[in-house]
């Protein structure tokens, strides 16, 4: 099974009613295949970059589930069909957050920081520190 995250924005016009049947169709489906649900979020109205089907906002919700990769289409074409949904996407996501880490380079700053102070002996170049340790900073 793989985990993917489901979100989809809902007609404003549409009553709670409808919003819990389709909500509740979606999550029996994925019980159904043996699928189980994560978390359910629902983050409310939220205002689209561009009208979408005329609208300016949407209902907006989250599902983070696993499931079997062939009953994904099912869920798309659910979705797909149904007129109060105005926009969804289904992004297979990494169980482990862990593998998705960047690998930086490890990089000791405090030493950069303590040479850069050690060469500054005078007034003058002291103002600098602070733009040095920016410029270091930067850098890495």
């Amino acid at each position: 099974m793989n985990c993917y995250e489901f979100i989809y924005a809902l007609d404003p016009e549409t009553s709670v009613d409808v919003i819990e049947e389709f909500n509740n169709k979606i999550q029996t489906y994925i019980i159904e295949k043996s699928g189980t649900i994560e978390s359910f979020d629902t983050w409310g109205l939220k205002k689209f970059a561009y009208p979408v089907s005329k609208k300016l906002e949407g209902n907006f919700f989250l599902l983070k589930f696993n499931l079997a990769a062939e009953n994904i289409l099912q869920i798309n074409e659910m979705s797909r069909i149904d007129e109060k949904v105005l926009r969804y996407n289904i992004m297979k996501i990494e169980k482990d957050f862990s593998l998705r880490k960047k690998k930086f380079k490890k990089v000791n700053l405090n030493h950069e920081l303590e040479e850069v102070k050690n060469n500054k002996d005078n007034e003058k170049d002291k103002d600098n520190i602070s733009q040095n340790q920016d410029e270091i900073i930067e850098k890495y």
